[in-house]
């Protein structure tokens, strides 16, 4: 440090046995302060380092510290190029490296290949410029007002460039957007897919210089993740039918209007399931139920259900923890209902003896 602020005039050591001033102005103990410590003071008059220091103001080649406010101000340190990877981020953006929204709007028309009824939109290049400076390859990428949904497209642009696996999460009120969309959801939701398409095809036809990969070659881990889901925010998918009085002959307590799907994603929220979980179909005798998170879960909806499928479920080399199955699935059985769930109870319970544990839910 006595080095670099030789830099602007000269400067000595100097113990100044301020121990006890130094111990007031940190707001610890005396004795915790340690002793001989010098000080950088100046080495002449304050007029004559001025004068000195002033001469390397105009002259421009400060030190690596220096002083804001032309001297007056707080103290900062200089940081070159060639430490840092890459340029530092500056508070102005030049519209010739991130675009402007006239050509967000363009970047929109080439997309959906026709012109846009908007006045402006943000670019791509804007986000890609935040997602540069302030997140990692493994960045949760969240934009509470999607708008146009250009985040999730910088988010799959990134990846591309830079083989990330960021996530994005993105938020919209269902308000009116321009025809002949209904709502900016609608919109985002084709913008997301189209720009998913795209991407996926550039990398299909960059295939070549990465090794052939492709789709039927993921396990290289290049290939983009352009995967999304949409949910929307709605009352809860199950029903309690409030006690009058009079036995309902409904068991059900699934809403009429809403889908196996809708109940199964309901559940994992509650079960605080990542909503990006992967899913999938397996079939066992004729009887199709879903795999949740690679078999964490296993979610039993359609009618047909029978000991053997729940036995076979049990009895996998990893059971899952949970199980679900919809009530109305033991009601439409070919077996006696009661039965069915009683052996559904025996079955997942025995798991116990072996050292697992299945918990089966009933919705």
């Amino acid at each position: 440090m006595l080095e670099y602020m030789n830099g602007w005039c000269e400067y000595r050591l100097e113990d100044l046995h301020d121990e006890d001033r130094r111990a007031e102005v940190c707001g610890v103990p005396a004795e915790d302060v340690r002793p001989g410590v010098k000080a950088i003071v100046l080495a002449h008059s304050l007029e004559e380092s001025r004068r000195q220091a002033q001469r390397v103001l105009e002259r421009g080649q400060w030190p690596r510290f220096y002083f804001t406010r032309n001297g007056l101000g707080g103290i900062r340190r200089k940081t070159y190029l060639d430490s840092v990877d890459g340029r530092l981020p500056t508070n102005f953006w030049a519209a010739e490296e991130t675009g402007t929204r006239r050509e967000g709007v363009q970047e929109l028309e080439r997309l959906f290949g026709r012109p846009m009824p908007l006045d402006g939109a943000t670019p791509v290049g804007l986000v890609r410029r935040m997602l540069d400076i302030a997140t990692a390859p493994d960045a949760l990428v969240l934009d509470m007002f999607s708008g146009t949904a250009v985040t999730a497209q910088a988010v799959m642009r990134a990846n591309l460039d830079d083989d990330g696996h960021r996530r994005w999460i993105l938020v919209q009120a269902p308000t009116k957007a321009p025809e002949p969309w209904h709502t900016w959801c609608e919109l985002g939701r084709e913008r997301i897919r189209r720009a998913a398409d795209a991407i996926a095809t550039q990398r299909g036809e960059d295939g070549d210089e990465i090794g052939g990969n492709g789709p039927g070659n993921v396990a290289v881990g290049r290939w983009p993740d352009v995967g999304f889901r949409v949910f929307t925010l709605d009352t809860s998918n199950i029903e309690i039918p409030a006690f009058t009085g009079v036995e309902s002959l409904r068991t059900d307590t699934i809403k009429e209007d809403r889908s196996n799907e809708d109940v199964l994603f309901e559940v994992m929220l509650r079960w605080s399931l990542d909503l990006s979980s992967p899913l999938t179909v397996e079939t066992f005798h004729g009887y199709e139920y879903v795999m949740v998170s690679e078999g964490e879960v296993v979610y039993c909806a359609d009618a047909g259900l029978s000991v053997d499928v729940l036995e076979h479920i049990a009895d996998a080399d990893d059971p899952p923890s949970r199980v679900l199955i919809l009530d109305r699935v033991f009601e439409e059985s070919d077996e006696d209902p009661n039965s069915l769930k009683l052996n559904a109870l025996s079955i997942f319970g025995r798991s116990l003896q072996d050292g697992g544990k299945i918990e089966l839910r009933t919705v």
